[in-house]
Parts: structure tokens; C-alpha cells; sequence
């Protein structure tokens, strides 16, 4: 009996004196982002990297219209070669 009210009352003290477990979250994002240094040094790669940017989108509508100038020429040719087999 004695050893059970002990074993309860051991529990009762370790349990009042346990302290809470606290979870937290932060936003590295956020707190990168905020900082003026971060701001700074990327504002300065945007304007470093922007003309080269631009260049390659030009280069990539450049090869789109490539690509369909040559896709239409391609049936073109096609149609032709089908036009000829026709004709006797």
C-alpha cells in the first residue's frame, strides 16, 4: 500500500515539474526576403542578368518561327512530291 501511494505520489511530482514541449515555425523565406543585404545583392543579379534574359527569349521565338516556317515547308514539299506521283 505504502509503495503505491509513493509511486503515485513520485508521479504527481514528476508530472507538475515536467515542462511544456513548444514547437515553433519560422519563415526562412520571409526572413531571407527582409533582409537589406538579400535585396541588394538581388536587385544588382536582376540587372545583370536581365539583357542576357532577354537575349535568349528572343533566341527562343526566333527558333519557334524557324521551327514552323520549316514544318510548313516540310508539307509543302509532301503535297508536291504527292502532286507528281499523280500526274502520269
Amino acid at each position: 500500500m505504502r509503495a503505491i501511494v509513493l509511486f503515485l505520489l513520485a508521479f504527481l511530482v514528476t508530472s507538475i515539474s515536467a515542462q511544456s514541449t513548444k514547437i515553433g515555425y519560422i519563415d526562412v523565406e520571409k526572413v531571407i526576403n527582409s533582409l537589406p543585404q538579400y535585396q541588394h545583392d538581388n536587385d544588382s543579379l536582376i540587372q545583370q542578368f536581365e539583357p542576357k534574359k532577354q537575349q535568349l527569349l528572343d533566341l527562343f521565338k526566333h527558333i519557334f518561327k524557324k521551327k514552323r516556317n520549316y514544318g510548313n515547308n516540310s508539307s509543302i514539299k509532301k503535297n508536291m512530291n504527292l502532286s507528281r506521283k499523280l500526274k502520269p
